[in-house]
């Protein structure tokens, strides 16, 4: 079965939205239908001003320029013999100008109208990341060229495209390896959001006038294969040293390791992959929201790469004030963008947005498109090339290294970490992310000036609260011109602090129980604001305290002496915990600093169940209590435990190692792959590099007996793994029946 790729974008014609999806089929691709075509603009016209006494006069087919001239006794300022017979002149009044028209020769005469070059156009999405505050792409309609790469691995590019300075390409498609140039568009349209020229005319991108490659992967029909991809990979990892940034708008649902393992390997080469999220308004990782099924949507599911997803949004600012879009309204996450509900616990890098690293505007963009033509598209593909647009102002900026995976990883996070949040006030004005983890917006301004910032430093959000209550922010400007700081509970505003000498605060009586929401607004001496809110829970009725326990857990079994733990809390205080078992008190505690516990022997009790009661105090004398069931076994069967196995995987850059614990179940003395798994045995264990480094790690094995450790980014080399320490409530550990401790591996 060969896998068929489609481009990910959304075309808008007249209205009429058509979404691309990605499918597996045999020997079919999909194709965009060409009633469906996104419509194309050479230029557009412009009315032009008449320029005083100037004209243009037409003759007569025959007539000669010259005499016609002399015979009126003017003189020309161009003389037309080609194209037209004529010429153009300034006449100086009325009666001259009667007289030419009055002769034979004469077929019209005319105005002459001013003509201007058509002005560059500042896209919506660049203009919403910012790009245009931007000290490295410096954005002011002068042309210049950004030393840096960028791929756009997609159907070709225009090669001749006025607006797009591109270096080269190789074609991975049907067709000799030459002939990249762009047979669909789609690809043509990315490359404009990455890096259209700053020259005055068409369009400018986000990283202005950058080297644009193309790695043609896709047909004419927007189709492909992942043998094509992987073949572009390699074509790019061949020349890690010229390239340093890839934008993949394209993508499948489904597996493919030859795919993930090329794109590792070139990012370990220092290639930065910027991927779009897709547009089936599902979850990156599929149905079943992890990474590895048959359901991902690759290459945006890799950990490897950064996926983006897609802001809708119609006027290029912040503040949802512009008009609706086909995806949303303005300043919201575009309803068919792919999101993230998860993430692996390998992902190298930390984004709020878990498997998104960031959210870029992706409706109703305006780029640069085939035969040197501009169009409108929307689609996470139109959002990715804003993100490898970023990442390449990035390296230029900051002279960022790009040798390693680690360096990618690197620029990733600090592209994360320049975002800006969703709930800020250049954010969302409709937050609907349809997930829990809400990526940042990729943010390109470097300017100093804009709103003041806003954040809470008392409460929290979240938090619970009674009484009379202390509001706290802290507010800044650029420039230190904050001039007030208003607070409003429940949109009310309850104070106004205009001296932020000992910061910005406003005492609240919290009155009325329930859910409250707290905002405060700061302003400067431009008259710009900006604001933060929160949420807390106002709680002034004297409750019975909270209890829960959280050592032993309901119905485990213990033995020994049994370190007994309860969580209590109250709207005021907790003043005792008592403990009892089967409803007779084994001990008080007064003093939860260290938690609330209590120590009980096993051993004088029978084995078997027994109940466990917890019972809080408050300060009000108000009490409450916790139960759980455990069952206590002094007795037991068989002998010591033992470590088992010790084994190893590599996984990317990292090497994982799995001990597995069994107890001698039979007691014959003797260790056999018969005897049963030991749970919750704490385990130590001890991973040495050849140079001498030392790894240690602890940890709990699980049901079966097995616990993973992992050694991130492992160099090559031979390890050592050794397990320490082994403990566990009902066992001992009988280091002579192990089998495979220590034990050794050589990573590749």
């Amino acid at each position: 079965m060969k896998r068929m790729l489609q481009r990910l974008a959304i075309p808008l014609i007249a209205g009429v939205a058509f979404l691309l999806v990605w499918t597996s089929c045999e020997e079919q691709s999909m194709r965009q239908p060409e009633d469906l075509q996104p419509q194309v603009s050479q230029s557009q016209p412009i009315a032009g001003e008449a320029i005083e006494d100037q004209y243009i006069v037409v003759l007569k087919k025959g007539a000669r320029p010259s005499k016609v001239l002399s015979s009126q006794g003017l003189e020309a300022q161009h003389t037309y013999n080609h194209a037209i017979k004529g010429f153009s002149l300034k006449i100086p009044n009325n009666r001259a100008l009667e007289a030419l028209r009055n002769n034979k020769n004469v077929k019209y005469i005319e105005k002459d109208l001013e003509v201007q070059a058509f002005g560059q156009t500042l896209p919506t999405g660049v203009d919403r990341m910012q790009a245009d505050l931007n000290g490295t792409a410096a954005i002011d309609n002068t042309h210049q060229e950004l030393d840096i790469d960028i791929v756009i691995m997609d159907s070709g590019i225009d090669k001749d495209h006025p607006d797009l300075n591109v270096a080269g390409g190789y074609n991975f498609s049907l067709g000799p390896a030459k002939k990249w140039d762009d047979g669909n568009g789609h690809g043509t349209h990315t490359a404009g959001s990455a890096a259209a020229k700053d020259n005055s005319e068409g369009v400018v991108g986000v990283a202005p006038g950058a080297r644009l490659w193309a790695a043609r992967v896709l047909d004419n029909r927007g189709s492909g294969s992942i043998s094509d991809i992987v073949a572009g990979i390699d074509w790019v990892t061949q020349n890690a040293d010229k390239f340093e940034v890839v934008n993949m708008s394209l993508g499948a649902t489904g597996s493919s390791s030859s795919m993930r393992e090329a794109i590792q390997s070139s990012v370990n080469a220092g290639v930065v992959y910027v991927v779009a999220a897709g547009n089936d308004g599902s979850d990156v990782y599929g149905s079943d929201g992890q990474l590895g099924g048959g359901d991902d949507i690759i290459p945006a599911a890799y950990p490897e790469v950064a996926t983006i997803s897609a802001l809708a949004d119609s006027d290029g600012e912040a503040g949802g004030n512009g008009s609706e879009t086909s995806y949303g309204s303005d300043d919201s996450f575009a309803s068919f963008s792919n999101y993230s509900t998860a993430v692996t616990s390998d992902n190298p890098v930390t984004s709020p947005g878990a498997a998104i690293d960031l959210m870029l505007p992706g409706v109703d963009i305006y780029s640069t498109y085939n035969d040197g033509g501009y169009t409108t598209m929307s689609g996470t593909s139109m959002a990715s090339p804003h993100g490898a647009g970023l990442a390449a102002l990035y390296i230029l900026a900051n002279n960022a290294s790009h040798g390693s995976a680690s360096d990618v990883y690197n620029i990733r996070q600090a592209l994360i970490d320049q975002g800006i949040k969703q709930s800020s006030t250049d954010g969302l004005a409709t937050l609907n992310d349809p997930d829990e983890n809400p990526e940042h917006l990729g943010w390109a301004s470097t300017s100093s000036s804009g709103a003041p910032s806003v954040s809470w430093m008392n409460p929290n959000d979240g938090a619970t609260i009674s009484g009379t209550v202390t509001l706290e922010v802290e507010a800044s400007d650029s420039d230190g011109s904050v001039s007030q700081v208003e607070f409003f509970v429940d949109g009310t505003r309850i104070a106004t602090d205009s001296d932020g000498s000992d910061g910005y605060t406003a005492s609240w009586n919290t009155g009325t129980d329930g859910s409250h929401t707290l905002k405060a607004v700061a302003t400067d001496n431009d008259n710009n604001t900006g604001d933060a809110s929160i949420t807390v829970n106002v709680d002034n009725t004297d409750d019975a305290p909270a209890v829960s326990w959280v050592n032993p857990t309901d119905g485990e079994t213990v033995s020994g002496t049994v370190a007994m733990e309860a969580d209590a809390s109250d709207d005021g205080s907790v003043t005792q915990v008592e403990f009892f078992v089967d409803g007779n008190s084994v001990g008080t505690d007064t003093d939860g600093s260290n938690g609330w516990t209590n120590s009980w022997d096993s051993n004088n009790a029978a084995d078997g169940s027994h109940t466990f009661t917890a019972e809080a105090s408050d300060d009000a004398a108000q009490t409450s209590s916790a139960q759980i069931g455990v069952t206590v076994s002094n007795t037991t069967s068989g002998g010591g435990m033992y470590v088992s196995n010790i084994s190893f995987r590599s996984f990317g850059p990292h090497l994982g190692t799995t001990v597995t614990i069994r107890y001698d179940s039979d007691g014959d003395g003797v260790a056999e792959t018969s005897d049963e798994p030991v749970s919750n045995a704490s385990v130590e264990l001890a991973l040495q590099y050849q140079d001498g480094t030392v790894n240690n790690y602890s940890g709990t094995t699980d049901a079966s007996g097995q616990i993973e450790f992992t050694w991130k980014h492992a160099p090559s080399g031979s390890y050592t793994a050794e397990v320490t320490s082994l403990s566990h409530s009902s066992y001992t550990w009988d280091a002579s029946l192990d089998l495979d401790n220590p034990d050794s591996y050589t990573l590749q």
